[in-house]
């Protein structure tokens, strides 16, 4: 008899065991699903023009600081001023790090958006996905990589530092003269761009904007860029992500 009682007993803690875990499934899965339909509405833009017009506006202030600069120092010599500030070792090896490894988690941001836009059936996560996607395409490899052939400026490390050797009539292959523009400045102010047009808290937006700056400055500070080349890349990167969000709009948009 006590045996029975206590397989009676055993069998009252699984089965409960199962029903508490069985529960728990369910309401993590609802957690989910509530907060991908929050994420999804946040990805829906109320007011694209407003949007553009504000983050255009933030462009434009860090545009009027830095041209100020230039006009003061000069683009070689503002250039020389902000290398000077990254000659402590530690300081260039973190900004070596950081001006790659910045760029990865819009990377990881825009990927998991169009996986789990396709996983979900979520159409507006594929469609910002690949609308970063194609302005990446657009700006920062085609247009940007043209411009550099074309124009072909030395980088400060090369031979002829911050010399326009080019002239549109052929195509320049060496890297040491593609400073003009910055890739890096276009690749992450089209992302910063699109994730500001869409972020609804104004700490987010700003945040992003300060990434954009840092990346760019950082291009500047280990001798890979000058400032009108990170100014102009980052113009690029503007244009390509709002262009794409203006003409490849979704109904919902």
């Amino acid at each position: 008899m006590e045996h029975l009682k206590l397989v009676a007993l055993e069998y009252q803690v699984v089965r409960k065991a199962k029903f508490i875990i069985w529960r728990g499934q369910i309401e993590s899965k609802l957690i989910i699903k509530r907060y991908l339909e929050v994420l999804e509405r946040h990805l829906i833009v109320a007011d694209l023009q407003r949007e553009i017009f504000m983050v255009t506006g933030v462009w434009l202030l860090w545009a009027c600081a830095l041209t100020s600069l230039v006009y003061i120092f000069g683009d070689v010599g503002l250039a020389e001023f902000i290398q000077g500030l990254a000659k402590i070792s530690l300081v260039k090896k973190t900004l070596a790090v950081f001006t790659d490894y910045a760029l990865y988690p819009f990377y990881f941001i825009f990927v998991c958006l169009i996986g789990i836009g396709f996983y979900k059936k979520i159409e507006s996560f594929r469609g910002l996905a690949w609308r970063y996607f194609l302005a990446q395409l657009i700006g920062s490899i085609l247009l940007v990589r043209l411009l550099k052939m074309l124009i072909a400026r030395g980088r400060p490390s090369s031979e002829f530092p911050s010399i326009y050797i080019g002239d549109f009539t052929q195509f320049y292959v060496d890297p040491s003269f593609h400073s003009f523009p910055s890739g890096h400045a276009a690749d992450v102010w089209t992302g910063a761009t699109i994730l500001f047009i869409v972020a609804k808290k104004i700490s987010v937006k700003f945040s992003l904007i300060a990434v954009a700056i840092s990346v760019s400055l950082s291009r500047v500070a280990l001798g890979a860029h000058y400032p009108i080349d990170i100014l102009v890349g980052s113009l690029i990167g503007l244009l390509a992500g709002s262009l794409c969000l203006i003409f490849f709009r979704s109904p919902s948009n």
